[in-house]
């Protein structure tokens, strides 16, 4: 570790330590205190130098984090990356509503059709109140279409 480039450092990490969990942000909303601990990891294998000299942050972590075009590393926010994981399953349960997951899911928890509509039950299970904690950012990217007219109520 101690002869690694930053160039190596930035591949390991983006390679490794952020696809990790990549699957199960997909499907769960992982808790805040891991996905701080992952970011934790992350800050601190950028930053280490070598085993005897003290490591020094030379810019803040969310300037690291930010965008390649803005001069960052481009980083993920674990956070924000399982966010939009999870809106992409809400997306897919919007768009293929004939599929045998959205079938279920839709039987179970929302029966009127409209997953954006949809509430959360007591029962319901941690799959599925994941999936539901996103649908506000899936909202905010929607567009409503009339296309031919026959769904459309005026």
């Amino acid at each position: 570790m101690k002869h690694q480039s930053q160039a190596s450092k930035e591949i390991l990490i983006k390679a490794v330590l952020q696809s990790i969990p990549t699957y199960s942000m997909g499907v769960f909303k992982l808790p805040k205190a891991i996905d701080e601990e992952l970011n934790k990891l992350t800050r601190q294998y950028w930053w280490v130098q070598q085993e005897n000299k003290g490591r020094i942050n030379w810019c803040p972590w969310n300037q690291m984090k930010s965008s390649k075009i803005i001069g960052g590393l481009g980083s993920r926010d674990l956070e924000f990356f399982n966010m939009a994981m999870l809106a992409k399953q809400g997306w897919r349960l919007v768009q293929n509503s004939g599929s045998l997951a959205a079938k279920i899911i839709s039987t179970k928890y929302y029966p009127n059709g409209n997953f954006l509509q949809a509430t959360i039950k007591r029962i319901a299970s941690y799959i599925w109140r994941s999936i539901h904690y996103a649908e506000a950012l899936l909202e905010t990217g929607l567009m409503w279409h009339i296309g031919n007219g026959r769904r459309t109520r005026i």
